[in-house]
């Protein structure tokens, strides 16, 4: 987790570098962006890749949490 905080401080501070760098950034943290077929460039590409696999993890995720709660919370569970 600490990893992760320090990359999105360093985007931010990229995104403080200038106008052209700021709008490079809001594009590729939109959800317009993850749309896209492919990226652009290589690194656009990569970046595409990793979120919509970030985006997989976090459903897997999300899926085997709602069976584990259900199962132990019952009719209390979370999710109805």
């Amino acid at each position: 987790m600490e990893n992760i905080e320090n990359c999105q401080e360093l985007i931010w501070r990229m995104a403080e570098e200038g106008q052209r760098e700021n709008e490079d950034i809001q594009r590729l943290m939109s959800g317009e962006f993850l749309s896209m077929a492919e990226g652009m460039s290589y690194e656009e590409d990569k970046i595409l890749k990793l979120r919509k696999k970030t985006a997989a993890l976090i459903k897997e995720i999300q899926d085997a949490d709602k069976i584990v709660n259900k199962r132990a919370a019952g009719t209390k569970s979370f999710y109805k």
